[in-house]
């Protein structure tokens, strides 16, 4: 009854993850399931950013060395290569490139048979769910071999420790046959899944598993003491063997001429063992194909690794061109003949080195894109983590409220703010495109020249339009017939109020109709009334507008002498007034939100609700009051009571009065964080202390008494600051599908995203201190909420 989307790489189901654009929801309308509500996402950050929010970053993996590159130039980290536990001891065969893809998997059966059949496990690494389906389909069909896949099918996928379990292991030829041959895994990115492929006492041949008697006896050690039982241990045989460092140098002891192997067998030639690797093709990095050949000649076992090619692999198509392919054909490359070459191995590798370094470009480039985010996100969540933790808030509110005044001042005053409202009302009213710098009147004095200018303004503008739009209607390089008249007729209606019949245009050329037209536009554009604008250029009208906006704001009251002319000073009367606003909030909403808790729907009538309203009180302003002193009393009454208690230990002197003679004059820091505890409900730490603890213990207080205010604070914070965020994310992701286009303009993307989002998040942020500073004067969280 749902789409889950499952991992194309390891086949495990991914839980609650959805597609983003509605591509989700496409698909489970085309499944015919419930579709669910499209998700957005709330946050996004990129996996090299992600790391580099670490104070401290390293790593370990097999194969860095050949990413050295990327990780100097993103993370600005040395990649270091550290010498094996044991000297590696695998054979890596040339790679085998076939001229086309059937040959190629002809010869890949073939391989798996025969060193399946010697006794050795095989594991073969593909790179998709079909690849290695086919190939198991091959086996059956032409050997009947035995084997497991492992790929992104569910019902694999489940088996998964089973199977990486036994990949190195043996099983009978046939059953009660004592002929053993080697397991047989087929693996879609077998890479990375974390465990080891130990292999059976079988695999590995005899003469690999400890030195000849003689050998240790020379080295002065016991058999069984140094090796257990079925250790494969074929370093020791070389001749230079330090027990001390393991060995003292690190080549493959099988490519040893003087390998000593009992009864002078060359060991490489004659007695291969270990799991042997299988690669169906390059993967597009070189790290990739490195980890799969490194699940093989482990911890000195004993190994070979293979990989066979065909010009038809996706990262042959891009090494090997016209010139390369008649070179492989004087090689002798054709049909299902292979070729075997150290200088086109070499090739491959530098086309992977090619699609690595462009690759790394595709994530470079993500990650110049993210830059701007990454500091954006940066400072967004150090914000938010603060307004999580309460730390702060009265502060944070407080600035809030004294950039928006210094911002309202500047709007009012210091802006040309009465041209700006005739330029939005000539806008709306007589539809002129008109900027505020365009508008040269000053005074009412000047009202005659500015209606002369706005009319003749409407008036192009309109003959402008009707010209233009006409052409839309009836065009004359059309027939007549297919004019549209009746939609000419609705807009002239909509546009210009003109009642034109289809019949009265049909007997009219464009020509006419435009004449007509004109004519009514400019008689409306003479009957609107522009003399109410002349209140717009009256001296006060910007300081009536401000002191509207401060009302309307913080329920302030401002007279017009209290903003004078100098912006500066309207800016420190106006910051003060709401500064004072917001304290008495602070005094007033704690005793509302306990009234509206208790009593307010209730009345005093109920006395659980005024026993806990009585509770509340006693506890924050040691009141000393009964449920007899409250009961039926009216809630106006007890509220104001409560508000002046309250305002008695804010502002009144009555907390710095208690703390101290609780307290004394020098308290110990254990006094003070004993004292905080009981009486204010806050539990400090040696380090909240600067030598002040009488300070330290009166803010504390402060936090306290105005804790119900904080969480309103905290509720109305969050509330805004992920909405803001949301909407952010969502116009820098269409911000950045459309940034590309600046670069017809002959600008740089890059630098154009980096500008646009920061106007953005400067946008967002004055939409949140707007917001903030409108409800944190008018909302209260109730009980419902």
């Amino acid at each position: 009854g749902q789409v889950i989307i499952v991992d194309e790489f390891t086949g495990r189901l991914m839980e609650g993850r959805q597609w983003s654009d509605g591509l989700h929801q496409a698909v489970e309308a085309k499944e015919r399931v419930t579709v669910k509500e499209e998700t957005q996402t709330i946050a996004t950050i990129t996996l090299q950013n992600y790391f580099k929010l670490y104070k401290k970053l390293a790593g370990m993996t097999g194969t860095a060395m050949t990413e050295a590159g990327e990780f100097m130039k993103i993370y600005k980290l040395d990649v270091a290569a550290v010498a094996t536990h044991r000297p590696v001891n695998r054979m890596d065969y040339n790679d085998l490139i076939f001229g086309d893809v059937e040959a190629k998997y002809d010869a890949i059966v073939e391989e798996i048979n025969a060193v399946s059949r010697k006794g050795r496990p095989v594991l073969v690494g593909t790179t998709s769910i079909e690849k290695s389906e086919k190939i198991s389909e091959l086996l059956k069909q032409t050997y009947g071999v035995e084997h497991e896949v492992l790929n992104g099918r569910v019902e694999n996928a489940a088996r998964e420790g089973h199977i990486v379990t036994n990949a190195g292991q043996q099983h009978p030829l046939k059953k009660g046959s004592r002929e053993m041959v080697g397991n047989v895994t087929i693996a879609t990115n077998m890479a990375g899944r974390g465990t080891d492929i130990k292999l059976a006492p079988g695999v590995v041949n005899e003469l690999c598993k400890v030195p000849p008697a003689e050998k240790l006896a020379e080295l002065g050690v016991e058999e069984e003491s140094l090796f257990p039982s079925g250790t494969t241990k074929c370093c020791l045989y070389c001749q230079q063997v330090d027990l001390s460092t393991n060995c003292v140098h690190c080549f493959k002891p099988k490519l040893d001429p003087d390998f000593p192997a009992r009864g002078r067998v060359a060991c490489r030639e004659e007695v291969p063992c270990g799991l042997h690797i299988v690669g169906t093709e390059r993967h597009e990095a070189r790290r990739i194909d490195n980890q799969l050949r490194g699940r093989s000649g482990r911890q000195g076992d004993p190994g070979s690794s293979r990989f066979f090619l065909s010009l038809r692999d996706d990262l042959m198509s891009i090494f090997a061109g016209e010139w390369t392919l008649k070179v492989l054909g004087w090689l002798g490359l054709q049909g299902d003949v292979a070729i075997e070459d150290k200088r086109i191995s070499k090739g491959i590798a530098r086309a992977q080195r090619k699609v690595e370094e462009r690759n790394f470009e595709i994530r470079k480039n993500l990650l110049d894109y993210d830059e701007i985010m990454d500091l954006q996100r940066g400072t967004f969540y150090k914000l938010r983590q603060k307004i999580l933790e309460g730390r702060e808030l009265q502060g944070m509110a407080l600035d809030m409220i004294q950039r928006e005044v210094d911002e309202a001042v500047g709007n009012y005053l210091e802006g040309r703010y009465a041209q700006r409202c005739i330029a939005e009302w000539a806008a709306s009213n007589l539809q002129i495109p008109i900027r505020d710098d365009q508008i040269h009147a000053e005074d009412p004095d000047d009202l005659p020249s500015l209606e002369e200018n706005l009319r003749q303004r409407a008036r192009n503008e309109a003959r402008e339009t009707i010209s233009v739009t006409l052409g839309e209607y009836m065009d004359e390089g059309m027939d007549h017939r297919s004019w549209d008249l009746k939609g000419l007729g609705g807009w002239a209606m909509s546009r210009f109020g003109v009642n034109i019949s289809q019949n009265q245009l049909r007997k009219m050329d464009p020509p006419e109709v435009e004449e007509v037209l004109g004519q009514a536009a400019a008689e409306r554009i003479e009957h609107v009334d522009l003399a109410h604008l002349s209140r717009m250029l009256e001296e006060a009208f910007a300081h009536e507008a401000l002191a509207e906006w401060a009302r309307n704001k913080f329920d302030v009251e401002v007279t017009l002498d209290e903003l004078s002319d100098e912006p500066d000073t309207a800016r420190a009367i106006l910051g003060q007034k709401a500064r004072a606003a917001y304290e008495r909030r602070e005094i007033e909403y704690p005793v509302e939100h306990a009234v509206d808790m208790t009593i307010a729907k209730t009345g005093t009538e109920n006395v659980y609700a005024v026993e806990s309203l009585v509770n509340w009180a006693n506890y924050k302003y040691e009141a000393n009051l009964t449920v007899e002193q409250m009961r039926g009393r009216s809630v106006e009454d007890i509220l104001g009571d409560l508000t002046e208690l309250s305002e008695e230990w804010l502002t009144g002197g009555r907390l710095e009065g208690c703390v101290r003679e609780r307290l004394g004059a020098n308290p110990s820091v254990e006094a003070a964080i004993e004292f905080a505890g009981g009486r204010f409900d806050t539990k400090l730490k040696p380090e909240n202390f600067n030598g002040d603890a009488i300070g330290r213990v009166i803010q504390a207080g402060r936090d306290f008494l105005r804790r119900e205010m904080t969480e309103l604070e905290r509720f109305v914070l969050l509330q805004i600051f992920d909405s803001s965020w949301k909407d952010h994310l969502l116009s820098m992701d269409h911000l950045k599908g459309s940034i590309g286009l600046r670069g017809f303009a002959e600008q740089d993307p890059k630098v154009a995203y980096k500008r646009e989002g920061v106007r953005l998040f400067d946008e967002m942020f004055a939409g949140i201190r707007e917001k903030v500073t409108e409800m944190i004067f008018k909302v209260r969280l109730t009980a419902e909420a």
